[in-house]
């Protein structure tokens, strides 16, 4: 309160008629105020007591200035005002707890009080619990307080294990602490990790610990020796630690994984999580006159809780019941830790004020969820998956590992379901003939109590009873009987086929017939390595008792034909003939035919020399060798092996089954003994001959019985004669590829950056950039080798060469040049002389190599340094060398200056737009010609352009893209696609005489064909068409269906074109035009 003297001094008077004062003022009041006066300005102010209010006093001194004065008390009635109360935060307070010691020494004491158990039980500050030690053995032991060996740095103090070797944990121990109340955090020491340590001890002790709470693992770590400061501490020993999460349970242990010492708990400093704690997911009731005591209100007034903060900072509720003086805490579904809210409380004079309360939430493990899982599967069939894939969609909110813990063994149709612990991988086997969905139960585990169980529902398909079982199909073509003097190769040529498997498991082969001991069946001609044939899966090995070399393996039919092709008889020596039988199997266990070999061993070999010779064999089995030279040789009668061997041979087998080789050279081989024949004529006697070309340009004929030919290298003439042949021409059919030195020579003047006087933007050396890319384009195709240089000019001129095909290089050169200065041809032609003078003396040119220059200019030669200022004529260096020199014109230059540096057709211009291109050559080294004449043939040039004539009667064409002819002939021919050609045209690859056409060849295969193809390319106007399930016949002009034909057991869908009566057999299964071909 402010007041003046002068209002003090209105009531007062003087008799005498004086001036007064107020000289002083008491600073004390009656009621514990305080009142202050300044005599040089009068103002006087009253301050009351803290909080009071009611009648106050205080007196102050007047005077008269002459002597007199007067003393007189100031009442001031105070009124009362309402304070606001206090809120104070509730449940912040934590218990402290020291267990050990943090100083040198210690003792037991400061841990607890042991137990009879060996036990420590220990109460500290209201927080209670006890230490137990277990033993190396899983047995309850005795906690130790461990004192170490006295001075020199190797003290050390604190609790350990009795027993194992010494008092501190050592391992296979352990030390276990039990709270009875949740610790909010520790510090924890440890000793004798380095510094400290029981002599004898090394130092690496690894210290391991966990903590949990409620049963569930919160937190862990490890410390240890840190000589290379992994934890970045500096130090060499960390000697404690912190743990930062409630907890009520630690665990230490040694690690077992290591070599590892021992060492000791030294202390432990923690505090409780605080007053308020409930369990996950569990609600807390808390009275409003818990979370008030602590409140207060300055007024003495009555205070209350207005209301609570709906949400807890972790996203809980909070509800307040005024009626029952109940405050509702729930957690977060499935949270625990930390968490608070806020509070309101009131005086209800108008007086509030906001506090918090802190809790904490023990975690409690969830239980796991088992999600039910649909697998499907066929009747009668196994079916495998993993614990992976039964446990995907299961899952744990706390984040366990989740496991496996039981499951039904039988099924509720009757199937059983087994477990491999060691491939975690189940198999369930449904009972038979059983469909429809199957269902069993499994529990899963989270490591933690917590357990669910879901089902597992198995769909089983309806199967069609299967198809009976095909079984392979083995040949040996030609009937190719083997010769040799000890060691015979036993195998011409491997037919393989099965109708239903791609898969192989086993092959074998026996000596049936005239067994010797000492005799063996081998491979020759692949590796093997451990017995298993290199590439394959297909392990080998021989049994001399049974004689049987046994191939097993699931493996292709191609691989193991290979395996089979390379068959070999080593004797022990005897002459004569060897049988030999070949079984294979597939992976569905059916069993081939058998098909039969037969090793001739003789030692009756007559050999030719260099000269040129006649031979002739005997009535006997003979084996012919021609030597150098070109030799006649003639088996006569028996089954005889012929190797013209060098030189151009004629060879003639005779009567009887023979083999012939024509080695090198351009050779004749005559499968029948007659040497005056032509192909086709009778032969009074016939065999079933094996005639092999090998290189050269060969002629082969089969005559009489049912023969195989093979032309080897070369370009071959392959006559089949009567009978049911093979021919086939596997050789090196390739194409030589012609090689090129080419030097281009490029003008960079500045007349090249004008317009090119066709177009807006571009210049003349865009167009020249533009035909170089012509010109490269052509010399990349089919891997040409080509040999790069180049030319540059403008009033002088530079080199550069690349390496052979660097193409890339050559176009960076290209446009990398500054277009600037005038035009000189004299320079650059002479740089381009030097360069293609270096290639004509090295490598000439030839029909296969090839010396070009393309000279690319705007043909602007400066006057002086035109081509008739050279000194000597350039189009006739050119000719005189073999060069095709071109000269191409860029602009509107003129071409006179250009015309004498061409010497092909003369300079040309190059336009935007224009093809400057060159035509590759090559040469084809494979255009074999096979004739297959009477018989039912198999005919197959292999690659090249090759010429296929089935002839008379019922024949195999394999259907290659280069052959130039491919005739059937008369009869029921068929064209195979065993290549994976995407597409075939039946009309556009000289095709003629063929019936059928087969695809079959285990890739998607398109056949296209129109009504004049199948009219001009078969006999009889109609075309059957087979193949995989999936390959597509493109036919639109074929849309009318007609009835379904079986022919040789297979369904065909007949579609029929009115216009010319021709018709189409689609295999049921194709796709024709889009759609797929069902049976109706």
């Amino acid at each position: 309160l402010n007041l003046t003297a002068a209002q003090l001094l209105t009531n007062d008077t003087d008799l005498d008629g004086d001036t007064l004062t107020v000289t002083s003022v008491d600073s004390t009041t009656a009621n514990g105020g305080t009142v202050s006066f300044d005599p040089a300005t009068g103002a006087i102010v009253y301050t009351p007591a803290a909080n009071y209010n009611g009648t106050d006093t205080f007196t102050y001194t007047v005077s008269d200035g002459n002597g007199g004065t007067d003393t007189a008390t100031v009442t001031v009635n105070v009124a009362p005002v309402n304070e606001a109360p206090d809120a104070i935060d509730d449940g912040a307070n934590a218990q402290y707890i020291l267990l050990g010691t943090k100083s040198i020494a210690g003792s037991i004491a400061d841990w607890g009080t042991p137990n009879a158990d060996g036990s420590v039980s220990f109460s500290e500050n209201g927080i209670t619990g006890t230490i137990e030690a277990v033993t190396k053995t899983g047995t309850s032991g005795s906690v130790e307080f461990s004192i170490g060996a006295a001075g020199g740095g190797l003290d050390d103090y604190g609790i350990g294990v009795t027993g194992g070797g010494s008092e501190e944990i050592d391992t296979g121990e352990s030390i276990i602490i039990n709270f009875d109340t949740v610790l909010g955090s520790a510090e924890i020491g440890l000793d004798s990790l380095y510094n400290h340590y029981n002599a004898g001890s090394s130092q690496d002790a690894h210290a391991v610990w966990k903590a949990y709470n409620n049963g569930v693992l919160v937190a862990s770590g490890s410390l240890q020796n840190d000589a290379a400061n992994s934890d970045g501490d500096g130090e060499r020993e960390t000697i404690s630690f912190d743990v930062n999460v409630p907890f009520d349970s630690l665990v230490f242990e040694v690690d077992s994984n290591v070599s590892s010492s021992n060492y000791v708990i030294k202390y432990i400093e923690a505090s409780t999580a605080g007053e308020f704690v409930t369990d996950e997911d569990v609600s807390l009731d808390i009275d409003a006159s818990v979370i008030l005591q602590n409140d207060s209100d300055p007024d003495g007034d009555a205070i209350r809780i207005l209301n609570v903060g709906s949400a807890s900072a972790n996203g809980g509720t909070v509800s307040y019941d005024a009626v029952t003086g109940k405050v509702t805490y729930t957690p977060a579904a499935d949270y625990n830790g930390t968490d608070s809210f806020t509070y309101t409380i009131t005086d209800d004079n108008g007086g509030t004020d906001t506090a918090t309360v802190y809790l904490y939430v023990n975690p409690i493990n969830d239980a796991p969820v088992a999600v039910n899982d649909v697998f499907s599967g066929e009747e009668d069939t196994s079916l495998n998956f993993t614990l992976s894939n039964l446990l995907n969609n299961d899952f744990d909110v706390d984040g366990d590992t989740l496991s496996l813990q039981t499951f039904d063994t039988t099924t509720a149709l009757g199937g059983t379901l087994t477990y491999n612990a060691a491939t975690q991988t189940f198999t369930y086997s449904p009972a038979a003939d059983v469909n429809g969905r199957d269902s069993m139960t499994y529990t899963i585990a989270d490591g933690n109590g917590g357990y669910s169980t879901a089902t597992i529902y198995i769909d089983l398909a309806d199967m069609p009873e299967p198809t009976p079982t095909a079984s392979p199909e083995l040949s040996f073509m030609g009937k190719c009987y083997s010769f040799g003097a000890d060691i015979v190769d036993l195998v011409t040529h491997v037919n393989l086929t099965d109708a239903d498997s791609t898969v192989l498991s086993s092959a074998k082969a026996s000596i049936t017939g005239n067994f010797k001991l000492g005799d063996v069946l081998q491979l020759s001609g692949v590796s093997l390595t451990n017995g298993k044939v290199d590439g394959t899966n297909i392990t080998v090995s021989y049994n001399p008792t049974t004689a049987t070399l046994n191939m097993s393996g699931h493996d292709s039919i191609a691989n193991y034909k290979t395996v089979l092709a390379a068959l070999q008889f080593d004797s022990n020596g005897d002459v004569g003939s060897r049988d030999i039988q070949v079984t294979v199997t597939d992976d569905s266990g059916a069993t081939s035919n058998v098909a039969n070999l037969v090793a001739h061993v003789t030692t009756d070999v007559v050999t030719g020399t260099s000269a040129d010779e006649a031979i002739q064999g005997t009535s006997e089995n003979n084996f012919i060798k021609g030597g150098d030279g070109n030799d006649m040789l003639k088996g006569f009668a028996g089954n005889d092996k012929l190797e013209g061997e060098a030189g151009n041979d004629a060879l003639f087998g005779g009567i009887g089954d023979d083999s012939l080789f024509g080695g090198s050279g351009n050779d004749v081989l005559h499968g029948d003994d007659q040497i005056s024949v032509t192909p086709g004529s009778a032969i009074s006697i016939y065999g079933d001959d094996c005639l092999h070309g090998g290189d050269g340009n060969d002629t082969l004929y089969g005559y009489g019985g049912q023969d195989f030919l093979e032309g080897g290298n070369g370009q071959d003439v392959l006559y089949g004669g009567a009978g049911n042949d093979r021919l086939v021409d596997y050789g090196l059919n390739t194409q030589q590829l012609h090689t090129y030195n080419v030097v281009f020579v490029v003008d960079i003047s500045g007349s090249m950056a004008w317009s090119d006087n066709y177009t807006g933007g571009q210049t003349r050396y865009d167009l020249l950039k533009e035909a170089v890319a012509d010109l490269v384009a052509d010399f990349q195709s089919d891997a040409y080798n080509v040999s790069l240089s180049l030319v540059y000019f403008n009033g002088s001129s530079g080199t550069q060469t690349f390496a052979d095909g660097d193409y890339t290089a050559l176009t960076n050169a290209i446009n990398g040049y500054n277009l600037t200065g005038s035009t000189n041809f004299v320079n650059p032609l002479n740089a381009a002389k030097s360069l293609l003078d270096v290639d004509v003396a090295g490598n000439p040119t030839t029909d296969t190599h090839h010396n070009l220059m393309y000279f690319i200019s705007d043909g602007g030669a400066t006057y002086g340094y035109r081509e008739s200022n050279l000194g000597y004529d350039w189009s006739d260096y050119a000719d005189a060398n073999g060069i095709d020199s071109h000269a191409v014109t860029i602009g509107s230059g003129s071409q006179n200056y250009m015309n004498p540096i061409d010497n092909t057709n003369g300079a040309e211009y190059y336009r935007p737009g224009d093809d400057l291109s060159i035509t590759m050559e090559k040469d084809d080294l494979g255009a074999d010609t096979l004739y297959g004449e009477a018989g039912d043939d198999y005919i197959d040039g292999g690659l090249g352009s090759d010429k296929l004539y089935g002839g008379a009667d019922n024949d195999t064409l394999v259907f290659d893209e280069n052959d130039s002819v491919i005739d059937g002939g008369t009869g029921k021919d068929t064209l195979l696609i065993q290549d994976n050609y995407s597409v075939v045209d039946f009309g556009h690859f000289g095709i003629n005489g063929i019936d059928a056409v087969d695809m079959t060849n285990e890739a998607v295969t398109t056949l296209q064909l129109n009504a004049a193809d199948v009219i001009a390319n078969t006999d009889g106007g109609q075309l059957v068409i087979s193949g995989d399930t999936g390959d597509i016949v493109d036919a639109s002009e074929y849309t009318v269906r007609g009835a379904d034909e079986t022919h040789d057991g297979v369904k065909y869908a007949r579609y029929d074109h009115h216009t010319t009566g021709s018709s189409i057999l689609v295999e049921v299964g194709l796709d024709l035009n889009g759609s797929t071909v069902n049976e109706q």
